[in-house]
């Protein structure tokens, strides 16, 4: 995985104390090491937008 790719972490959607922690895939993965996340997360991880094919 590229290291620079970017990323979201969201946690505990819907509830009080909703959170979402953005950034490049290597920061998230060095905060989330010291402190894991606690409760569900969702984890979004940012794509390559594929060329459209033409006709």
């Amino acid at each position: 995985m590229d290291p620079d790719i970017p990323v979201c972490v969201a946690r505990e959607l819907t509830k009080t104390f909703e959170t979402y922690h953005r950034g490049p895939a290597s920061r998230l993965a060095a905060e989330f090491a010291e402190r894991p996340p606690r409760g569900e997360i969702v984890l979004l991880v940012g794509g390559v937008n594929a060329p459209r094919a033409t006709r």
